[in-house]
């Protein structure tokens, strides 16, 4: 996938039209919650990896940052529709009712801003200030009851789902992790989870043996165990080495004029983002991360061949 987006995206209108692609994906995803959509967390997008709500909710949250970039540079006609477009994601993320994606659009957002080059910063401070508002229209009290349980941090809380357990998970990966440093396999945490985990931290795997399992709920965890330590160094040279490339990209472009400079914001907000919802969900396959690190190597080789 990687390399089929890099061969592909070879122009700035390439980019425009991957972009553009993408952002009429997530308004169809946003399109099937808004009309199938009948209560609770809704998990039925049916795209590839994007089974459940969390997953969905995180992509709907990379379009709508793609598709504000766009916004930038578009023409009236095309802000109307993307205006409606991102609404619609809007709306999708809302009815996933994830935290790990409210808290990728929160964090996302203040990255966008603060990678936003300066001709611009004026307009996207007014911007965020409407999505905020926007956000706020399509939420409803359930979202923002779901979204308090944020402030428990995890507690144990009868009657109240806090997304408690996920350090006591992650400490017993941690022993896991010991007892295998080069790693277990692929999805070895819920293999193993019974003889580390307590049987409350315990679910059904669904199968017809009633085993109970957890799995895992952290990205670089999920590397750790599972492949190991060569695993876990690898990931976190990865999210580095897009941290360093990004900061150095805003410094080089925050005075400069083109599409380029205008995207960077959102490929910004979009690394990010992906990296807050690796501290809640396990995204060792998510698509759109290898996406958006393919387009960052376009412009890398961009910026060297203008050199």
């Amino acid at each position: 996938a990687l390399v089929l987006v890099y061969k592909a995206v070879d122009t700035e209108e390439n980019l425009k039209l991957f972009l553009w692609t993408y952002v009429l994906c997530c308004f169809y995803f946003g399109w099937i919650a808004f009309t199938t959509y009948d209560g609770g967390r809704f998990e039925g997008f049916g795209g590839a990896g994007l089974g459940e709500a969390n997953a969905g909710g995180l992509a709907l949250v990379t379009g709508i940052f793609a598709g504000s970039a766009l916004f930038l540079v578009a023409q009236w006609k095309e802000r109307v529709v993307l205006m409606l477009v991102l609404a619609f994601c809007m709306n999708g993320l809302v009815t996933t009712d994830s935290r790990s994606g409210f808290l990728a659009l929160i964090v996302g957002g203040l990255a966008f801003n603060y990678f936003t080059p300066m001709k611009f910063r004026k307009l996207v401070r007014g911007l965020s200030i409407l999505a905020v508002v926007l956000f706020l229209v399509v939420a409803g009290p359930a979202y923002w009851a779901r979204m308090q349980t944020l402030k428990q941090a995890g507690e144990n809380i009868e009657g109240m789902d806090t997304g408690g357990g996920r350090l006591e998970i992650i400490e017993a990966q941690f022993k896991m992790s010991k007892a295998h440093p080069l790693g277990c396999g692929a999805m070895c945490t819920a293999v193993l989870s019974p003889g580390y985990m307590q049987a409350d931290l315990l679910t059904s795997s669904g199968g017809a043996s009633e085993v109970r399992v957890r799995a895992s709920h952290n990205t670089f965890m999920s590397f750790l165990v599972e492949q190991g330590i060569p695993g876990a160094i690898l990931y976190v040279a990865m999210v580095s080495w897009i941290g360093v490339r990004l900061l150095a990209w805003a410094l080089y472009h925050r005075t400069a004029e083109g599409f380029i400079p205008t995207f960077i914001p959102a490929l910004g907000a979009i690394h990010v983002s992906i990296v807050v919802g690796d501290m809640f969900v396990s995204y060792t396959k998510f698509e759109a991360r290898i996406w958006f690190i393919a387009i960052l190597l376009f412009e890398i080789w961009l910026f060297r061949g203008a050199r």
